[in-house]
């Protein structure tokens, strides 16, 4: 009889940290979602930043490379750039924390991989923009689009407790 209570005790201990360690997984995965939206505002912003200057310097007949170029010079100087590197080293230490999920969270976290995804790109635009301004934006609007997208599919997809 005592090892029948032994055994369930265990039992219960397991399913008690099963739980534990899933609970600690839905909080990083939803700080994890957090910080992509708010790292990727910073580079949509970023973004609209170089869109308008390039915008003013095409109406103004003046060289819009080199004005673009001097738009993101002083994006250097005020931290931008660091604070975007920054921001992107931060949550892949973070995305790579959460590569095991528990079962019940696996659709989840493939749209929070998903949303990664996203931001990298976002990401990379805001230290490189390319292409025509046209596209540039077009590009950063269907980008936008798909992350505000992919966060409401997360939230559905992510497992009440």
């Amino acid at each position: 009889m005592k090892k029948f209570y032994l055994l369930i005790t265990i039992l219960l201990l397991l399913i008690g940290c099963s739980r534990q360690n899933e609970n600690n997984y839905r909080i990083d995965l939803l700080h994890s979602h957090d910080m992509i939206l708010m790292y990727s505002d910073l580079c949509i912003t970023t973004c609209q930043l170089y869109s308008n200057n390039w915008k003013i310097a095409i109406e103004n007949r003046k060289d819009f490379n080199k004005e673009l170029q001097n738009t993101m010079e002083k994006a250097k100087e005020k931290g931008i750039y660091d604070l975007i590197n920054n921001n992107k080293s931060d949550i892949d230490s973070k995305m790579k924390n959460l590569v095991d999920p528990p079962k019940s969270y696996l659709r989840a976290h493939e749209k929070l991989v998903e949303m990664y995804g996203i931001y990298s790109q976002l990401h990379s635009l805001a230290l490189n923009p390319s292409g025509s301004l046209v596209s540039f934006n077009n590009t950063v609007n269907d980008l936008q689009n798909k992350l505000i997208k992919t966060s409401g599919e997360f939230k559905v997809l992510l497992p009440n407790n």
